[in-house]
C-alpha cells in the first residue's frame, strides 16, 4: 500500500512541475530585483523533490499575496487593542479614530520583500510538525500544502511566526493530548484558547491583524478568531482552514469559522469562541449560510476559464483563491427551468434590502440550469446580471430539498395580514423578550416602598418590544419600581409613563449596580426614550425606582424589552412590497405606525413580502404569510 502511495506521489510531483512551470516563471520576474531570494529557495530544495515542490506551491501563487503598509493602521490596531474585557473601546477614542483608508495605504507584495531563509525556515518547520505528527499518514501532500505549510493566511503582515506560536502552544500535543485524534487534539487546542480569554470587537474594518498582534492582544471579530486558532493549528501540524459564506440568506451578514480535516478525509467545523468538535454531530453554528467557501492559499481549478475574461461576469465568481466547499455540508442538485432566453449563464440569488445578490453561477443549457450542493430551507431566485446589476429572471421560490415552492402572486385572491417585524426574531432577541417574563411594577409613596401597590406583573408572553399597560383609571405615586424576575438579571431598554398621553418624566432613577461601567448599559439608558439603549443589571432580580420628587397621576405604562430594532417601531414609516418576478417589486402602499403593529389587507396569495422602514434602519428580510403568520425563511413569529 505504501509502495503504491509513493509511485502515485511520484507521478504527481512530475506532472506538478510540469504544470507549474510557467507559473513558477511568472512568479520570478514579478519578484522583479528579489528574484534571487525565490531562486535561493529553489536551490536550495533542488535534490528534495518533495520540499521542491512545497517551495514551488509557496512561490508560484506568492505575487497574488501582500500586506498593507500604513501609519494609520498601526494607530488603529493599537486602539483596537485598547478595548476592554467587553470589547469597548473609550468613545473618545473611536471619534478620533475613525478607521483605516486602504486607498491611503500601501500595498506591500511578498514577492518583493521575501527572503530566502525566511521562506526556508518556513518549509522545513512545516515539514517537521507534519512529518512528526501522529497522523502523518494521513494528512496528503496537497492538504499539507494548503493546511499546514502557508506561511500567511490573507493581507496580514508578513510575520515570522511558525517558530513562535509552536513554542507557545506545543504543550498541549506534548502533555495534555498525546493521542492519534486530529479532532481530540484540536479541541485540547480550544479548551487552550477559550482560557486565553479573546475580546470580541468590531470596530473599524481593518486587514487581517496579523498572528503576532493576534497572540498578543487576542482581540477582533470573528475572522480574527479563526486566523489565531488557524495558526495556532498549523504551527501544530493540524491541517486547518477557514469556511465562510459572503452573505447570509436570513442575516445579511458574512461569517467565517475554522476547519479542521479528520484522518477520515472530512472537515470538521470548529470554533474556540463557540463550540469544540463532536465527531457525531458537525455543527456549524445555527446559521443559514447558502452556499460555503473556502479561502485557499494555491489557485483552484476553475471548469469555465473563460469567466475570468467574461466583463458580463461578477467579480465574485473570477475568484480564483476560493474554493466552493458547500459539498462539504449539502450534497444535492438544484434544476431550475429558465425557459428561452438568450443568456448564458445565470445566478442563484439570496436576498439583501439593497437588490438581490448571486451567490452562485451556472451555465444555460437546454433551457435548464442546474446547482449543485445548495442548502435547503432558504427562499432563492434565479438572477441574470446585465454587467452593473442583477435583475430579476423569475419569481423567487423555497427551496426544500428534493422540492421548491414558487411564490407566484395569486392577484385573485387577497389576505389581511398583520405584519410585527421587519426581520427574522433570532434566538438572542428572544431571550431578551423573555428577560422581562416575570417582572413587576409597583407604585408607592415612599422610597423604601414599605407600603406599596403591585400595578402589573408581566406574564412569559411577550412577542414584542414595545408593549402598553392601561389602567382602568388613573393611578397616583410618587415613587414607580420595576423588578425582575429573581433569577434574571434586570435587562430592560424603557420604561415610561403617561397621563392622557402626554409623556411623565421622572426626575431620576436608582437601580443596581450595572453588569459593568460602559455607558452602553447605564441605568439613565431606561427612561432616555431610545428603544437600541438599555440597561441592565449585575444581579439578578435586580430592580429600577424612578422618582417623580411628587405624586404623579398616570394612565398608561410603556415597557420595552431590549431588542435588535427590527420589530414595528412607533411613529415610523413603512412600505409593503411583493415580488413580481421579472416586474421586481411592486408596492402595496405606505403606512405609518401608530402601534407595534401594522394591518395590510388586499395582499395577493402565495406571494412573497418584503417590509422596508422609509424611517431608519438597514436590517430587512424578505418573508411570506401561512395562516395568518410571517415566516422568514426559517424563523417563525407567532402574530396572532
Amino acid at each position: 500500500m505504501m509502495n503504491r502511495l509513493f509511485v502515485l506521489l511520484g507521478i504527481f510531483l512530475l506532472i506538478s512541475c510540469n504544470k507549474h512551470s510557467m507559473d513558477i516563471e511568472y512568479a520570478l520576474n514579478f519578484a522583479g530585483n528579489n528574484r534571487g531570494e525565490l531562486e535561493q529557495v529553489l536551490e536550495y530544495y533542488k535534490n528534495d523533490d518533495l520540499r521542491y515542490k512545497a517551495a514551488c506551491f509557496l512561490i508560484s501563487n506568492m505575487p497574488h499575496y501582500f500586506s498593507y503598509k500604513s501609519d494609520d493602521l498601526d494607530s488603529v490596531k493599537m486602539v483596537k487593542a485598547s478595548c476592554n474585557r467587553q470589547g469597548h473601546i473609550d468613545i473618545k477614542l473611536l471619534d478620533k479614530w475613525q478607521g483605516f483608508s486602504y486607498i491611503n495605504a500601501n500595498k506591500i507584495y511578498d514577492s518583493h520583500i521575501i527572503t530566502a531563509s525566511y521562506l526556508i525556515k518556513n518549509i522545513d518547520k512545516a515539514f517537521e510538525v507534519w512529518e512528526k505528527s501522529l497522523w502523518y499518514s494521513h494528512t496528503s501532500f496537497e492538504d499539507f500544502c494548503e493546511y499546514i505549510l502557508p506561511y500567511r493566511i490573507d493581507d496580514e503582515p508578513l510575520e515570522d511566526w511558525r517558530d513562535i506560536y509552536y513554542n507557545k502552544f506545543s504543550f498541549i500535543l506534548d502533555s495534555i493530548y498525546r493521542g492519534r485524534d486530529i479532532l481530540a487534539a484540536t479541541n485540547a487546542v480550544i479548551r487552550c484558547l477559550k482560557k486565553m480569554n479573546f475580546r470580541s470587537n468590531w470596530d473599524f474594518d481593518l486587514p487581517h491583524l496579523g498572528a503576532l498582534y493576534l497572540l498578543k492582544n487576542r482581540v477582533g471579530k470573528c475572522q480574527d478568531a479563526c486566523d489565531l486558532m488557524t495558526y495556532v493549528l498549523r504551527s501544530l501540524g493540524i491541517p486547518a482552514s477557514s469556511d465562510f459564506y459572503i452573505y447570509s440568506p436570513e442575516s445579511l451578514t458574512g461569517h467565517v469559522w475554522n476547519v479542521v480535516k479528520d484522518t477520515t478525509g472530512v472537515f470538521f467545523p470548529c470554533s474556540f469562541t463557540d463550540y469544540t468538535i463532536q465527531r457525531e454531530k458537525r455543527l456549524r453554528g445555527g446559521r443559514k449560510f447558502g452556499k460555503v467557501f473556502r479561502r485557499m492559499f494555491g489557485r483552484q481549478f476553475m471548469g469555465d476559464t473563460s469567466l475570468l475574461k467574461n466583463n458580463l461576469i461578477p467579480d465574485f465568481f473570477k475568484d480564483i483563491y476560493r474554493k466552493d466547499v458547500t459539498g462539504d455540508y449539502f450534497k444535492n442538485e438544484l434544476v431550475v427551468d429558465v425557459g428561452n432566453t438568450s443568456e448564458k449563464y445565470a445566478y442563484l440569488g439570496v436576498f439583501r434590502s439593497d437588490g438581490w445578490v448571486g451567490i452562485d453561477i451556472g451555465k444555460i443549457e437546454n433551457n435548464k440550469i442546474k446547482f449543485y450542493n445548495v442548502e435547503p430551507g432558504i427562499i432563492y431566485t434565479l438572477l441574470y446580471y446585465n454587467g452593473y446589476q442583477y435583475v430579476s429572471a423569475d419569481y423567487p421560490f423555497l427551496y426544500k430539498g428534493s422540492l421548491k415552492h414558487s411564490f407566484i402572486p395569486d392577484l385573485e385572491r387577497k389576505l389581511s395580514i398583520k405584519i410585527i417585524r421587519k426581520y427574522p426574531l433570532f434566538s438572542w432577541v428572544k431571550r431578551y423578550l423573555y428577560n422581562v417574563a416575570g417582572g413587576t411594577i409597583e407604585g408607592s409613596n415612599s422610597s423604601d416602598f414599605k407600603r406599596k401597590c403591585l400595578l402589573y406583573c408581566i406574564d412569559d408572553s411577550v412577542y414584542t418590544n414595545y408593549n402598553e399597560i392601561f389602567f382602568p383609571s388613573e393611578v397616583k405615586y410618587r415613587y414607580f419600581r420595576y423588578t425582575s424576575a429573581k433569577n434574571i438579571q434586570t435587562e430592560i431598554a424603557d420604561l415610561s409613563f403617561y397621563l392622557g398621553g402626554k409623556l411623565q418624566l421622572p426626575l431620576n432613577a436608582t437601580g443596581n449596580v450595572p453588569i459593568n461601567d460602559h455607558p452602553s448599559v447605564a441605568l439613565a439608558n431606561c427612561y432616555d426614550g431610545d428603544p437600541l439603549t438599555f440597561f441592565k443589571s449585575k444581579v439578578r432580580g435586580g430592580e429600577i425606582i424612578f422618582d417623580f420628587g411628587e405624586e404623579i397621576y398616570i394612565d398608561k405604562i410603556v415597557y420595552i424589552t431590549r431588542s435588535d430594532d427590527n420589530f414595528i417601531r412607533v411613529g415610523d414609516e413603512y412600505e409593503l412590497f411583493y415580488h413580481g418576478g421579472k416586474c421586481g417589486w411592486i408596492s402595496l402602499g405606505r403606512k405609518k405606525a401608530n402601534t407595534s403593529f401594522l394591518i395590510y389587507d388586499n395582499i395577493p396569495n402565495n406571494a412573497l413580502l418584503y417590509l422596508h422602514d422609509i424611517s431608519r434602519g438597514i436590517e430587512e428580510q424578505v418573508f411570506y404569510v401561512k395562516n395568518g403568520i410571517q415566516i422568514f425563511s426559517n424563523y417563525i413569529l407567532n402574530a396572532s
